[in-house]
């Protein structure tokens, strides 16, 4: 079993400050995630997906 569940909890949870605004931390770790650096085939399939 992976940790996928734990991890998006983690990052949900620190996902909006006292102003119910999003927080550097969570953009940067979303952009992370996102990246087509680190995963060329989350670029591919964003493509082909809204493509």
């Amino acid at each position: 079993m992976g940790d996928g569940f734990e991890r998006i909890h983690c990052l949900c949870d620190e996902s909006l400050d006292t102003d119910s605004e999003l927080t550097d931390t969570f953009l940067h770790q979303v952009e992370a995630l996102t990246g087509v650096t680190d995963n060329p085939l989350f670029a591919a399939m964003q493509d082909a997906l809204y493509g």
